[in-house]
């Protein structure tokens, strides 16, 4: 309220000539289509969440509800066959979406990448999987890696 009585734009910030001499810090999502001479991707070292398939139902826009069996005779509690695959299947469609945001992001450089806090086990398997990088970086003077190892 107090913002709209001062009238503040909501507005998108926006982005300059992609030749401007300035720093941006973006999402990628809001860096595709776009390239830069150097870029830094961080956040490389973190997991993936995966919070929302621990719960006791899982919903799947395909595959329907998933929750767990409860035993009252043995008092215990298991996940039921359809959250196992529930649970199976939402685990895939998040990695295909993780891979989809760190091609974009691995694939922004013009001349310099750096990619902090690199696993380099995990990220020498992803790399396998996007083989299409591998063209695109031979472009780029120089990829550093800089390792939580």
């Amino acid at each position: 309220e107090q913002l709209q009585k001062f009238e503040v734009d909501y507005g998108e910030a926006s982005l300059e000539d992609e030749q401007s001499d300035t720093v941006r810090v973006m999402t990628i999502h809001k860096s595709k289509g776009l390239e830069f001479p150097i870029v830094f991707v961080a956040g490389t070292g973190k997991k993936f969440n995966v919070t929302d398939l621990a719960g006791q139902v899982i919903i799947h826009a395909r595959l329907g509800v998933g929750m767990d069996v409860v035993d009252l005779d043995r008092r215990t509690k298991i996940p039921s066959l359809v959250k196992k695959v529930i649970q199976k299947e939402a685990k895939l469609d998040n990695l295909g979406e993780e891979l989809r945001v760190l091609y974009v992001a691995l694939t922004r450089a013009k001349e310099k990448l750096i990619i902090r806090k690199v696993n380099m086990f995990l990220f020498v398997k992803i790399i396998k999987l996007m083989k299409p990088l591998i063209r695109h970086w031979q472009n780029i003077r120089t990829v550093k890696l800089l390792s939580i190892n």
